[in-house]
């Protein structure tokens, strides 16, 4: 081969390999990272899948986990109910007793079996239970799916949100491993390839962070259970921060109180992935049989300037006491608007909150409220919403409800309607007159009794405004002699 033809051939090999490597790039770039929760397009035929993550129900703390599922944009959707494909390694029993102690996984569950696909109606729901240990999929068809999840036990009854997406980092803010609390984490690895967690704490005197704790393999599909009772000493307040070192999770904390001095009760929220300067909190009450607390996390390594702001039915009102409150780096602290609010020691008062980082450092906000009166027993407990929005999503907050409520706070400086429509799974949606077109003033906080509507069976709530607004729900269950809540979630 002459040294021309040599070079001319080296010239084409150079640029088809060029070309397939262009070709090979874009088909990459096309196709969605697998599993995250996002829209798959496919050539030809429009089709896409979108999840959600729930969690399982507890084997060994006896609770049943239910699942509501609605359509983002409320037109008819194909969905499937999927329990997670592997055993669970639910490390909740240990082989000594005490901080330190060393997990020993549970046996496997029987194999799951997955839900026959089915469609959402338009205008209504679809109920379902969660599998045993398991966390569940959720998985909408042509379209995207909202679900959240209510847990009924021996303890009380909790609510929380299924997740959208799955991080490499999640925070709570609230906690506690005193004497008569059961906290414990759930980690859900929804992907096909092993992750591994990293779990601290962060109380008011600052970071912990265990040996034992800081390599958490949560094998593909499975989901673990840390009871963190075993693995640190007696803190009035634990806040967590998760860091998956490999691959993605969701977390969700679970809590159960039978501590003296309180009303028993149980706490379900889902972490959220980030720290933010603003937190929303639609639902309180402060004044007789109600202790409401405000737990703030700061993750960083800046010291947090902190501002609560209250919203009544009349007005925004600024406590001094709630003005610049310091929370250092790396620790967490817990506020009780009551201590800073005047006039509610003999009767109740219903308020929201604005949670403010103003020197831009982020943090995480978490509210708690004990109930002990005459009508409602139990704790909640809630992260609060990151941003507002006009119309929202807000499931059943318990599957039973004999009082049921939702909160909505407006921050903005402009008067405020809003709607709510009802959805179940055996009729089509209604719009009662009298939840339509209610006036929640610039600045102030609203209340809206939904019982009448939704007494002893799950009803999904859209509520929906002309203003950007935040909304929450939160029954009460007879059942389980507690009360539940439930974060709205904003839709676009």
């Amino acid at each position: 081969m002459t040294p021309q033809r040599r070079e001319l051939t080296f010239g084409i090999v150079i640029v088809v390999v060029l070309a397939l490597g262009i070709a090979y790039g874009w088909v990459v770039r096309s196709v969605a990272p697998a599993g995250f929760a996002s829209t798959i397009p496919l050539s030809g035929k429009s089709f896409s899948s979108r999840a959600s993550y729930c969690p399982p129900s507890e084997v060994k703390t006896k609770d049943k986990t239910r699942i509501a599922v609605a359509s983002a944009s409320g037109a008819a959707i194909p969905v499937s109910v999927e329990p997670a494909a592997t055993p669970s390694p639910v490390t909740q029993g240990t082989s000594t007793s005490g901080a330190g102690a060393t997990p020993a996984p549970s046996p496997a569950s029987p194999a799951p079996t997955s839900s026959p696909p089915a469609t959402v109606p338009q205008g209504r729901a679809l109920f379902s239970r969660s599998a045993r240990d398991r966390a569940v999929n959720v998985v909408g068809y042509a379209g995207a799916v909202i679900s959240s999840a209510v847990t009924t036990g021996p303890s009380g009854v909790g609510a929380t949100a299924c997740s959208a997406t799955a991080g490499r980092r999640w925070y709570f803010a609230e906690g506690s491993s005193a004497l008569g609390y059961d906290e414990r984490l759930i980690l859900y690895n929804p992907f096909p390839d092993e992750a591994v967690a990293r779990v601290s704490f962060l109380t008011p005197n600052g970071k912990q962070t265990k040996a034992n704790l800081s390599d958490q393999a949560v094998p593909a599909g499975a989901t673990s259970v840390l009871r963190l009772n075993d693995f640190v000493l007696k803190e009035p307040l634990l806040s967590i921060e998760i860091d998956a070192i490999r691959g993605r999770l969701v977390a969700w904390r679970s809590l159960q109180a039978h501590a003296r001095g309180r009303p028993r009760g149980t706490q379900l929220s889902l972490g959220t992935a980030s720290s933010r300067t603003e937190w929303f909190l639609p639902d309180g009450d402060v004044g007789q049989g109600y202790d409401e607390r405000i737990a703030l996390l700061n993750p960083s390594s800046k010291a947090a300037r902190v501002t609560i702001s209250v919203l009544t039915a009349h007005r925004t009102v600024q406590p001094p006491k709630l003005l610049n409150i310091t929370v250092p780096p790396a620790s967490s602290k817990s506020v009780a608007p009551a201590s800073a609010i005047t006039g509610c020691n003999r009767k109740v008062c219903g308020i929201g909150a604005v949670v403010t980082s103003t020197n831009k450092v982020g943090i995480v906000a978490e509210r708690t409220i004990w109930y002990s009166t005459g009508h409602l027993s139990g704790v909640a407990s809630e992260i609060g919403s990151p941003g507002t929005a006009t119309h929202w999503y807000l499931g059943p907050a318990s599957f039973a409800p004999a009082r049921d409520w939702i909160s909505v706070v407006n921050p903005t400086t402009a008067d405020a309607r809003v709607s709510v429509m009802l959805e179940t799974d055996h009729a089509g949606p209604r719009s009662p007159a009298a939840l339509q077109h209610l006036k929640v003033k610039a600045g102030t906080r609203l209340q809206i009794p939904v019982t009448r509507w939704t007494s002893g069976r799950p009803v999904v709530a859209l509520l929906s405004s002309d203003q950007q607004v935040v909304a929450e729900r939160s029954s009460y269950s007879r059942r389980s002699n507690d009360v539940s809540a439930l974060m709205g979630r904003g839709l676009p």
